[in-house]
Protein backbone atom coordinates (compact mmCIF):
# COMPACT_ATOMS: atom_id res chain seq x y z
CA UNK A 1 0.00 0.00 0.00
CA UNK A 2 0.76 3.66 -0.49
CA UNK A 3 -0.32 6.96 -0.52
CA UNK A 4 -2.57 5.02 -3.33
CA UNK A 5 -4.63 3.53 -1.03
CA UNK A 6 -5.42 6.06 1.65
CA UNK A 7 -9.28 7.24 1.22
CA UNK A 8 -9.93 10.93 2.90
CA UNK A 9 -13.61 11.84 5.02
CA UNK A 10 -13.94 15.17 5.81
CA UNK A 11 -16.32 15.99 8.44
CA UNK A 12 -18.61 18.55 8.53
CA UNK A 13 -20.45 20.11 11.69
CA UNK A 14 -23.42 18.85 10.57
CA UNK A 15 -22.37 15.29 11.05
CA UNK A 16 -22.46 14.90 7.23
CA UNK A 17 -18.48 13.82 5.48
CA UNK A 18 -17.01 14.38 2.32
CA UNK A 19 -15.01 11.24 1.00
CA UNK A 20 -12.77 10.67 -1.49
CA UNK A 21 -11.54 7.54 -3.06
CA UNK A 22 -13.11 5.22 -0.43
CA UNK A 23 -11.64 1.46 -1.01
CA UNK A 24 -14.86 -1.55 -1.02
CA UNK A 25 -14.49 -2.50 2.57
CA UNK A 26 -14.43 1.03 3.94
CA UNK A 27 -17.95 1.54 1.61
CA UNK A 28 -19.04 -1.24 3.80
CA UNK A 29 -17.65 -0.50 6.98
CA UNK A 30 -19.71 3.11 6.46
CA UNK A 31 -22.91 1.47 5.44
CA UNK A 32 -25.45 2.42 8.53
CA UNK A 33 -22.57 4.07 10.61
CA UNK A 34 -23.00 7.94 9.07
CA UNK A 35 -24.48 9.81 6.49
CA UNK A 36 -21.70 10.28 3.62
CA UNK A 37 -21.28 11.96 -0.06
CA UNK A 38 -18.49 10.67 -2.20
CA UNK A 39 -16.36 13.43 -4.21
CA UNK A 40 -15.15 13.43 -7.36
CA UNK A 41 -12.51 15.03 -7.48
CA UNK A 42 -9.73 15.25 -5.66
CA UNK A 43 -10.31 19.72 -4.71
CA UNK A 44 -11.82 20.92 -1.36
CA UNK A 45 -13.14 24.32 -3.31
CA UNK A 46 -16.51 23.77 -3.35
CA UNK A 47 -15.98 23.31 0.92
CA UNK A 48 -14.20 26.36 1.29
CA UNK A 49 -17.42 28.48 3.05
CA UNK A 50 -18.26 24.93 4.88
CA UNK A 51 -17.02 24.70 8.65
CA UNK A 52 -14.95 21.06 9.15
CA UNK A 53 -14.58 19.40 12.47
CA UNK A 54 -11.76 16.94 11.50
CA UNK A 55 -10.44 15.07 8.87
CA UNK A 56 -9.68 11.51 8.61
CA UNK A 57 -6.96 9.98 6.17
CA UNK A 58 -8.09 5.85 6.00
CA UNK A 59 -6.10 3.00 5.33
CA UNK A 60 -8.15 -0.44 6.19
CA UNK A 61 -5.86 -2.40 8.93
CA UNK A 62 -3.44 0.48 8.07
CA UNK A 63 -2.28 2.10 11.39
CA UNK A 64 0.99 1.30 11.08
CA UNK A 65 1.43 3.50 7.53
CA UNK A 66 -0.63 5.82 8.51
CA UNK A 67 1.48 7.33 11.20
CA UNK A 68 4.14 6.93 8.31
CA UNK A 69 2.27 9.51 6.19
CA UNK A 70 1.58 11.44 9.19
CA UNK A 71 5.27 12.06 10.02
CA UNK A 72 5.64 13.22 6.31
CA UNK A 73 3.27 15.89 6.62
CA UNK A 74 5.27 18.88 6.46
CA UNK A 75 4.80 20.85 10.34
CA UNK A 76 3.27 23.92 8.45
CA UNK A 77 0.25 22.12 7.49
CA UNK A 78 -0.49 20.61 10.99
CA UNK A 79 0.16 24.01 12.94
CA UNK A 80 -3.60 24.07 15.51
CA UNK A 81 -4.39 20.65 14.92
CA UNK A 82 -3.81 17.27 17.06
CA UNK A 83 -3.14 13.55 15.56
CA UNK A 84 -4.51 10.55 17.02
CA UNK A 85 -5.52 7.07 15.78
CA UNK A 86 -9.05 4.82 15.83
CA UNK A 87 -10.23 1.89 14.72
CA UNK A 88 -7.24 0.24 12.88
CA UNK A 89 -8.40 2.41 10.09
CA UNK A 90 -7.94 6.21 10.67
CA UNK A 91 -5.97 9.25 11.63
CA UNK A 92 -8.07 11.97 12.95
CA UNK A 93 -6.82 15.24 12.56
CA UNK A 94 -9.05 17.61 14.86
CA UNK A 95 -8.72 21.30 16.06
CA UNK A 96 -6.04 21.50 18.63
CA UNK A 97 -7.98 20.94 22.59
CA UNK A 98 -10.96 19.25 20.61
CA UNK A 99 -11.07 16.23 21.78
CA UNK A 100 -13.20 13.32 23.75
CA UNK A 101 -11.67 14.03 27.12
CA UNK A 102 -12.90 17.62 26.61
CA UNK A 103 -16.14 17.35 25.09
CA UNK A 104 -17.10 14.82 28.30
CA UNK A 105 -15.71 18.05 30.45
CA UNK A 106 -18.01 20.30 28.75
CA UNK A 107 -21.42 17.76 28.67
CA UNK A 108 -20.73 16.95 32.74
CA UNK A 109 -20.93 21.04 32.87
CA UNK A 110 -23.40 21.16 30.73
CA UNK A 111 -25.61 18.69 32.77
CA UNK A 112 -24.21 19.90 36.26
CA UNK A 113 -22.75 16.55 36.63
CA UNK A 114 -19.37 16.49 38.48
CA UNK A 115 -16.56 14.59 36.72
CA UNK A 116 -16.62 12.57 39.68
CA UNK A 117 -19.55 10.78 39.17
CA UNK A 118 -18.71 10.22 35.34
CA UNK A 119 -17.85 6.84 33.50
CA UNK A 120 -16.03 6.86 29.94
CA UNK A 121 -15.65 3.84 27.76
CA UNK A 122 -13.43 3.49 24.97
CA UNK A 123 -11.72 1.67 22.82
CA UNK A 124 -8.97 3.20 20.87
CA UNK A 125 -6.22 5.74 20.90
CA UNK A 126 -8.89 8.59 20.23
CA UNK A 127 -10.78 7.98 23.02
CA UNK A 128 -8.07 7.83 25.40
CA UNK A 129 -8.45 12.01 26.77
CA UNK A 130 -12.17 10.95 27.36
CA UNK A 131 -10.91 7.77 29.33
CA UNK A 132 -8.47 9.61 30.87
CA UNK A 133 -11.10 12.05 32.42
CA UNK A 134 -13.72 10.24 33.22
CA UNK A 135 -13.63 9.30 36.80
CA UNK A 136 -14.02 5.80 35.88
CA UNK A 137 -11.98 5.12 32.38
CA UNK A 138 -12.93 1.75 31.17
CA UNK A 139 -11.29 -0.14 28.04
CA UNK A 140 -12.92 -2.65 26.52
CA UNK A 141 -12.20 -6.02 25.86
CA UNK A 142 -11.08 -5.10 22.29
CA UNK A 143 -8.92 -1.93 22.83
CA UNK A 144 -5.72 -1.17 21.02
CA UNK A 145 -3.68 1.50 20.87
CA UNK A 146 -2.43 1.39 24.53
CA UNK A 147 -5.89 2.63 25.91
CA UNK A 148 -5.59 -0.08 28.59
CA UNK A 149 -2.56 2.05 30.31
CA UNK A 150 -5.77 4.83 30.40
CA UNK A 151 -8.03 2.95 31.79
CA UNK A 152 -9.08 1.64 35.41
CA UNK A 153 -11.22 -0.91 34.45
CA UNK A 154 -10.57 -3.56 31.60
CA UNK A 155 -14.03 -5.12 30.65
CA UNK A 156 -13.97 -8.46 29.44
CA UNK A 157 -16.59 -7.14 26.77
CA UNK A 158 -16.83 -5.24 23.48
CA UNK A 159 -18.83 -2.14 22.23
CA UNK A 160 -20.85 -4.72 20.34
CA UNK A 161 -21.24 -8.08 23.26
CA UNK A 162 -22.26 -6.03 26.43
CA UNK A 163 -19.81 -3.34 27.66
CA UNK A 164 -22.66 -0.99 28.85
CA UNK A 165 -24.40 -4.60 30.80
CA UNK A 166 -20.98 -5.16 32.32
CA UNK A 167 -20.50 -1.47 33.65
CA UNK A 168 -23.48 -1.28 35.20
CA UNK A 169 -23.03 -5.13 36.95
CA UNK A 170 -19.78 -4.05 38.28
CA UNK A 171 -19.45 -1.07 38.68
CA UNK A 172 -22.60 0.99 38.78
CA UNK A 173 -24.37 -1.28 41.01
CA UNK A 174 -21.74 -1.43 43.69
CA UNK A 175 -21.22 1.95 44.15
CA UNK A 176 -24.56 2.21 44.60
CA UNK A 177 -24.52 -0.59 47.16
CA UNK A 178 -26.88 -2.75 45.63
Amino acid sequence: MGLGSVSLHLCEVSGKAWTWRLQPDEISYLAGHMDYELMDEPTLNFLKDVPITKVLYCIPDGTDELWCIEKGIPADLKVGTSTTSRSGRYLEFNPKGVDKGAGLQQLAELLGVDLADTIAAGGAANDASMVATASVGVCVASARDGLDQVANYQAQSTNNDGVLEEILEKIVLPAAGE
